[in-house]
């Protein structure tokens, strides 16, 4: 304190002192109080966007959950696929369907024909199935035939393109109305 008294008279050197620091608690009173509402401001801001990220994430679980129930509890056998021929879905009445996995779908004896199809539709965009409803001969694990309800569409999920296939085995349905013909 001296050495910053050296250089005043005494008769100025209490009151500029004081000024100084009144102006120096007030500059950072100032600054400590900007500092404060901004740091309030960011920490709702962070808040808000935690909240809001929490609340989409509860409602992508939530639909996730609706996605895999209807999966779950479809009679039809749903499957998905995607441009690189990838099966996404396979759903349970799928494999009790077909007695298979979602890998042994397709028989050896027709995924090249499959698959070239596939590959033709997506690079010409030829339809031969997407978009129709028919009627086809499928075949069960143990090689016995049946014939089958077939609709295929090109869904639109995030990036990407997929296909979506519902089969609807028929047989029951085919021995009904020969029983009522007869």
């Amino acid at each position: 304190l001296d050495s910053l008294l050296s250089g005043l008279a005494p008769s100025h050197s209490l009151p500029l002192l004081t000024l100084n620091l009144v102006l120096a608690i007030l500059a950072s009173t100032l600054v400590a109080k900007f500092t404060s509402t901004n740091m309030t401001r960011y920490r709702k801001g962070v808040n808000g966007s935690m909240e809001e990220l929490s609340s989409k994430n509860f409602a992508l679980e939530e639909s996730d959950a609706r996605f895999e129930d209807a999966m779950k509890l479809s009679q039809d056998a749903i499957l998905i696929i995607d441009t690189n021929s990838d099966i996404l879905v396979f759903n349970p009445a799928a494999e009790a369907l077909y007695g298979v996995t979602a890998d042994q779908v397709i028989p050896p004896n027709l995924r090249s024909a499959h698959w070239t199809g596939f590959r033709n539709y997506l690079r010409t965009g030829e339809v031969n199935v997407i978009g129709k409803t028919l009627r086809v001969q499928s075949i069960h694990a143990d090689g016995t035939e049946f014939t089958a309800e077939l609709s295929v569409e090109e869904i639109q999920w995030g990036k990407g393109r997929q296909f979506i296939a519902y089969i609807r085995d028929l047989t029951e349905n085919l021995r009904l109305e020969a029983e009522i013909e007869v």
